[in-house]
């Protein structure tokens, strides 16, 4: 009976997995190429592009929307054209950045990373939830993606 218990509980998580889209292949994609594929289209605004967790909040990154939140909303003003830094950059930040303060102008809590000694700042905008709605980088770009990663591109 155990056995048939457990078969049965398998099947059922993996049709879980299936039909929710987090099916072997969305497992097996890397946060790199779930940006590729939300800005080509193949993602729903709140399908997860990457989490990092630091203290006690888990920052989600998500697909988006142009007008609003997350990468699509970031690629529209800052251009998300290096998908492995991009990536990289919004893990550095929630582990490196500065404590963070209100935005004085939405309701939106912002953190700030010095990157290049202090020429370049990177800015992570979210919500008290943790869901990323913007992020950009001062400088001579707003999308300094491989100076604020510091790191090769994953």
């Amino acid at each position: 009976m155990y056995r048939v218990l457990r078969i049965g509980l398998t099947l059922v998580i993996v049709a879980g997995s299936l039909l929710a889209g987090n099916g072997p292949a969305a497992l097996a994609e890397t946060p790199a190429e779930r940006v590729a594929r939300c800005l080509d289209g193949g993602m729903a605004p709140r399908d997860v592009v990457d989490r990092s967790r630091f203290e006690r909040t888990t920052y989600t990154l998500s697909c988006g929307s142009p007008i609003s939140y997350g990468v699509l909303h970031i690629d529209d003003g800052h251009g998300v054209n290096d998908h492995g830094n991009f990536i990289a950059c919004f893990r550095r930040m929630v582990v490196e950045a500065g404590p963070a303060s209100e935005d004085p102008f939405r309701p939106y809590l912002v953190r700030v990373l010095n990157v290049d000694l202090g020429n370049i700042k990177a800015y992570l905008v979210y919500e008290q939830n943790g869901n990323v709605e913007s992020m950009y980088t001062t400088g001579v770009q707003s999308n300094n993606w491989r100076a604020c990663a510091k790191v090769s591109p994953l």
